[in-house]
């Protein structure tokens, strides 16, 4: 902050623009996600991040009329964001008792939940019609909303298949933590809507024979479940969720781009070897297509997919692009495909992640090469074989905590705001726990690659399963009594927005301060 106060404010502005003159597409996909958010939260908090992202046009207007059209062009997509969201997605306010209705629901996701607690089916659905017992109650389309099964349901009533609509008769109430339980009556049947399909069941049923084909192959249970989890993105294991959760690395539970990075690099080697090069990238593309389809719809899936899709496409017309404007048209698809999405933990991780790695890792990088000097290649062919592998894991280990401080400077108010703790072992297991999994899930694909020959594949899988087996002991073995967390009870939304603000805009001013270069061509594809 202090450096930007040193700055006129008529250069700080020039600085901003410029940066926003090379990454366009992420400068209107913020901007269509503030005109969402206007409607789904308080506008004086978003007034903060309104002022910075224009500011600077607003500024420079006065001094030149080729800074309007920006100006302009951005305010009609946040007014676009928001009369889209106020005109077809529209939260209904409920009593915390809840209201009595119908609904015709569709199903967008089914698992099979294991807690302390118990097992119970999870169907995550959208109300696309209800009735209200009270007629003066309104409502709106496309309301998420959870259905939990127990088993005593299921055996009682039986499990009501994810493959079609239903009209339900239960009672809908609002949850704390956001979002909507459709609580079934006790004598409530599901009636099937008939001429309507989806595919959540088979995706449920494609999920299971996975899951059980990759489970088979690993003498360590624990590791058969947690790479099948690695692959199909659903952990039926409680006790690995807990696990995972004490160190803060509950990310590499869900599918995001750090699976979609590894699998479609992994795959592109391999591709390479056969096929040529464009053949190559169009059989990637329809793969990765075909993987996305078969996790779901899900925020962080869609980022990852789409993100790596537009490169991979761009790569086949020959066009340059720039991953910070492949996060702008990623944000900008899927804000339009589903608001609803803008508001769930998963989306504002993912793409607020994706962000800090891409904005402010190269600026954690360069701060860290000022404390770990770089050596040329001359310099490292003088040193002895002890001191270049000693110099190689000094390399890695910076490059790791470069990651962990961009990522972390975001992660770190958010997940003290969603979930009121933050682990301190967090910070040391981001190290190198992540490069340690991608290991685990590439001799996966290897070892399933040689399936043809059943001696080669059990051997892979088998030292892949001791592998997994050791890190996951590295979760699960250590003492309670080392766990350290920063506990807050409460933050307030406007002092978050004001933080990520600044934290941006700094961001964005140091990376054009340090002539971090840019693609010169980026307006040729995006």
């Amino acid at each position: 902050m202090l450096i930007l106060c040193n700055y006129p404010i008529t250069h700080l502005s020039s600085i901003l623009i410029r940066f926003w003159s090379f990454h366009p597409a992420l400068f209107y996909g913020i901007s269509l996600l503030l005109g969402i958010y206007i409607h789904f939260f308080s506008f004086p908090s978003l007034l903060i991040s309104f002022f910075f992202l224009l500011c600077p046009f607003i500024i420079s207007v006065t001094q030149s009329n080729l800074f309007i059209k920006p100006l302009i062009l951005s305010s009609l997509v946040v007014f676009c964001g928001w009369f889209y969201t106020q005109s077809h997605y529209v939260l209904p306010i409920i009593p915390s008792e809840g209201v009595n209705g119908n609904a015709v629901i569709h199903i967008l996701q089914l698992q099979n939940k294991k807690s302390m607690f118990g097992e119970r089916w999870v169907y995550s659905c959208e109300i696309h019609h209800w009735k209200s017992y009270d007629s003066s109650f309104s409502f709106s389309k496309k309301t998420p909303c959870l259905i939990f099964l127990s088993k005593d349901q299921e055996k009682k009533f039986g499990r009501p298949k994810a493959n079609q609509d239903y009209i339900i008769t239960g009672k809908l109430i609002p949850l704390e933590k956001g979002g909507y339980q459709l609580k079934l009556l006790s004598n409530s049947s599901w009636i099937p809507v008939n001429e309507t399909s989806n595919f959540a069941e088979n995706r449920y049923q494609w999920k299971t024979v996975v899951s059980k084909w990759i489970k088979k192959k690993f003498p360590h249970q624990k590791s058969g479940v947690f790479l099948a989890g690695l692959v199909t993105g659903e952990f039926d294991d409680y006790t690995i969720r807990q696990d995972f959760s004490r160190f803060g690395l509950q990310h590499l539970l869900a599918i995001s781009g750090f699976h979609f990075a590894l699998i479609a690099a992994f795959l592109h080697f391999i591709l390479r070897i056969v096929f040529p090069m464009k053949y190559a990238l169009i059989i990637l593309l329809t793969l990765l297509s075909g993987y996305c389809f078969f996790l779901g719809p899900q925020a962080s899936i869609l980022r990852a997919w789409m993100m790596s899709a537009l490169a991979i496409i761009g790569s086949l017309l020959q066009k340059k692009t720039t991953p910070l404007n492949l996060l702008g048209v990623a944000l900008m698809i899927v804000c339009v495909y589903n608001p609803y999405l803008s508001i769930t933990l998963s989306f504002q991780l993912s793409f607020a992640i994706a962000l800090a790695i891409l904005l402010l890792y190269p600026l954690s990088n360069r701060l860290l090469e000022k404390i770990f000097n770089k050596r040329t290649l001359c310099d490292m062919l003088k040193m002895t074989k002890l001191d270049q592998h000693g110099y190689c894991i000094l390399g890695y280990l910076k490059n790791g905590m470069a990651l962990t401080i961009a990522v972390n400077s975001i992660a770190f108010p958010l997940t003290l705001y969603y979930f009121h703790q933050f682990p301190f072992l967090s910070i040391l297991y981001n190290l190198f726990f992540p490069f340690f999994v991608s290991w685990s899930l590439c001799l996966l694909i290897v070892g399933s690659l040689f399936s043809f020959l059943p001696f080669v594949s059990s051997f892979i899988h088998g030292i892949n399963s001791f592998y997994t087996h050791f890190l996951l002991q590295m979760v699960s073995q250590i003492p309670e009594e080392m766990d350290v967390f920063i506990n807050i009870d409460n933050i307030y939304p406007g002092w978050i927005i004001l933080y990520l603000s600044i934290l941006v805009i700094g961001g964005v001013f140091l990376r054009e301060k340090m002539h971090v270069q840019h693609d010169e061509e980026s307006f040729s594809y995006i």
